[in-house]
Formats: C-alpha cells, structure tokens, sequence
C-alpha cells in the first residue's frame, strides 16, 4: 500500500518508503499486489522474473492495471493443444461450460441456505425449485448463467437488508455503493489470485470455456473464479458487513462512484489474506488443505479432464 521504491538488494528484494528501508525475503514471496507508487528497478524485475514472482499492479481506487510475470512459465504445447480442442469441439466445451455454472449454483445455494433465518422462505424456495440449465451453445449457457445471477443477487439484497450496509443490485463500473465497491474490490482480488495459480500451471489462462477466448481477457481465469465468487466473495463481505468489520467510513466517493479509501483497502487486504489461511479437510488429499491450494486443486482437476477424467468442480470438501 506505501509509495516507494522496489530493489534487489544482495539476492534479495529491499523497499524503501522515503524513511526506512527494509528487507523482503525473496524466498517467502510468492506474487506481489502493488497499490502504491513503486518504483522497480530493472535489475529487481529480472530477479523477480528468475524467482517466478508474478507482480499485480493496481490503481488509486485499487483497480486492475496488469501484470508482469515470467516469461518462462510451465505451460506445455501438449496442454495448450488439449486446451484448443477442448475449445473447438463445442460438446466438449458445453461440458465443462454446463459443470462450471451448475456448481456455481449450487454454491450460491448453500451461501443463501446458511443465511436461511434471514431469508423470506417463499423466495429462497423459488430460487432453489425453479433454477433449471437448459442445454445450449457456451454462448447461450453463459446468458442463462447471467439470469440466474440477476435472480441470486436478488436474494442477496434480501440478505443485506439484514446489515448495516445495503446492496440493493449489482452496480460496476463504477460500484454505487459500499457494498458494491466491495464486492469490486474483492473480485479483483480472486481474480488475480487465480490468475498467479494458473500462472504456475500448465494451463494457458487466455483459452477459457464459459467466457469466450478474446484478446482483451484471461478467460479460463474468470471460468474458474465464478465457482468461488459465492463463498470466498459474497459470503465472506456479509460476514465482514455483518459483523461491521467494514463500515461506512472504510469508503470514499468520487460522483456517484464509490470504493473503499486507502485505510479501507488496509483492514480488508489484512483480512482477505487471514481468509486464505483457513483449512479445510480435502477427501481426495486426505489432509487438510489452506483455501487457496483449492484453487490449485481446481486447476489440477481441470488438466486431469482434459486427459480424459471426469470434470468434477469442487469435488472432495465441503466449507466449513
């Protein structure tokens, strides 16, 4: 979050604000988030780059710039080849399309029964009895994927009658209001902390299947986060409105835009990190695993089915 400058200092990486300097192992950094004006020195990238630490570059109001990551990555001709025909092949595509927005529903599901007692029960029984994906082209399952979450955040705005802060309807560029601004904010989080997992994999993150391949996306990176948006996005802010962890002087206005303030961005970074910590017991690894190897996993998952393996999202653990 400090402005300042980034430099390779004895194998290692040094920051200095304009006060003090201090040492970051270059050992124990696995990407780097940058908010603040930082200056990089060329030298500092080329270790960043030998070490494979992807660096994410974000605005004032903590939008996404870009990224610079190595240029030898593990990615894999013979994957990215699966990949293509995956693509090509619309049935095989539809699959793995129709896998990802059915298990985001259900997703959704379970965040809206937890909160259950705070629901209408007529509403949250017409959501779970009436959801039915019709089978179609990507194309047509990514519009009935856009209806079904016009209707869940429908519920959600029922949910946040319930806290301090309102949601009302899903409002981006600019967010409307603080939860909206929020729900940005941490979107862009997800989105850029699946992008570092897949980054390491052999998986091309720019051949996706529910959104389309383009050149302005990494498409597979937003596949993959719409099956973790309801738990680690949406349930994790009302947790955070809920309990008033963030309230309203964590915002600031610009218009009618709003977003969280510098102190904002602080507290909620310190807690989406601590989110990332948490464990839970994984029946294929037969261990407990931190939230973020899930993402990972899912990965993994992904790769497993295009050699052949049946697509399983989010299979072998439940939340807690």
């Amino acid at each position: 979050m400090e402005h300042g400058q980034l430099r390779k200092k004895e194998g290692t990486l040094q920051f200095h604000d304009g006060k003090a300097s201090r040492i970051m192992p270059v050992e124990r950094i696995k990407e780097l988030h940058i908010f603040g004006e930082v200056d990089i020195s060329k030298k500092c990238l080329e270790l960043l780059g030998q070490k494979g630490i992807i660096v994410h570059w974000y605005g004032y109001y903590g939008r996404y710039v870009g990224s610079y990551h190595p240029r030898e990555r593990s990615s894999s001709g013979t994957m990215t080849l699966l990949q293509s025909r995956f693509y090509e092949d619309l049935s095989l595509r539809t699959a793995i399309s129709h896998a990802i927005i059915d298990t985001s529903y259900r997703q959704m599901l379970r965040l809206l029964k937890e909160q259950a007692h705070l629901l209408r029960p007529r509403r949250l029984l017409e959501f779970e009895r009436t959801f039915q994906l019709e089978q179609g082209s990507p194309p047509e399952l990514f519009l009935q994927e856009a209806a079904l979450r016009q209707r869940y955040y429908r519920l959600l705005d029922d949910l946040f009658q319930t806290t301090p802060l309102r949601f009302e309807k899903r409002t981006r560029r600019p967010p409307e209001n603080e939860v909206n601004a929020l729900m940005s904010f941490a979107n862009t989080m997800l989105y850029q902390l699946v992008l570092s997992e897949l980054m390491t994999s052999k998986l091309d993150p720019g051949i996706g299947y529910l959104h389309a391949t383009n050149d302005r996306q990494y498409s597979l990176q937003l596949d993959l986060a719409e099956l973790f948006k309801p738990y680690l996005v949406d349930g994790f802010i009302f947790k955070l409105i809920q309990r008033k962890t963030i309230q309203k002087d964590d915002f600031e206005w610009d218009g009618t835009a709003c977003y969280l303030n510098a102190f904002g961005r602080k507290k909620f970074l310190h807690l989406w990190r601590e989110q990332f910590k948490q464990t839970v017991y994984h029946e294929h690894q037969k261990r407990y695993v931190p939230y973020r190897e899930l993402i990972r996993l899912e990965i993994y998952g992904l790769q497993q089915h295009l050699h052949g393996a049946p697509y399983r999202p989010l299979s072998g653990f439940d939340w807690p």
